[in-house]
């Protein structure tokens, strides 16, 4: 590989590697449909920051009275009035105290939580909705916070261990061939 080669690559790693590290992440938005057939809930997820909102549409006749989705670190939080909120078990959980604050019909409301521990990555996760009735609705591929996988953890120590290597045993190579025999 020539050394032109080499110095690109090399740039091209640690800019891979910092970005992992350093937990870069643009502002991300994305909008899950109900998995239903006739979808009647829309989700749109914003995350900017730490900051992850979630604006609920219902085009249903059944209000929405309760909703479930997973997220992780969540340490603040804002939900309409008239709802309660919970963090338990990495899920945001958050009810109507009453009837009359529900999502009903042509409504949307806002959940918004703040993630407080460093690490959070953005992912896909399913949402659940119990409308009136007690009928639960999925909502597949909503944005929410994840804990830290596994591999952004690991590579970063592991590239640059390959890294180092690399170069011993290139320097080391090179001391070789100039000496004499």
């Amino acid at each position: 590989m020539q050394q032109t080669q080499w110095k690109a690559m090399r740039r091209r790693v640690f800019f891979v590697t910092w970005a992992i590290a350093s937990g870069f992440v643009p502002a991300l938005t994305a909008t899950a449909l109900a998995s239903d057939p006739a979808p009647d809930v829309e989700i749109k997820s914003d995350i900017v920051g730490r900051s992850i909102c979630w604006h609920i549409h219902n085009a249903g006749d059944a209000a929405i009275v309760r909703i479930r989705i997973p997220a992780m670190g969540a340490c603040d939080h804002e939900v309409p009035d008239g709802w309660e909120f919970e963090n338990t078990d990495g899920s945001m959980h958050a009810w109507a105290t009453d009837g009359k604050a529900g999502i009903r019909k042509g409504l949307s409301r806002d959940f918004r939580i703040t993630g407080g521990a460093a690490g959070l990555q953005p992912g896909l996760t399913t949402a659940e909705l119990t409308l009136t009735g007690d009928r639960v609705v999925r909502v597949e591929s909503v944005l929410t916070f994840r804990g830290e996988r596994l591999w952004t953890t690991a590579l970063p120590p592991v590239t640059i261990a390959g890294m180092a290597i690399i170069l011993l045993w290139r320097r080391r190579s090179r001391a070789a061939r100039r000496q004499p025999s």
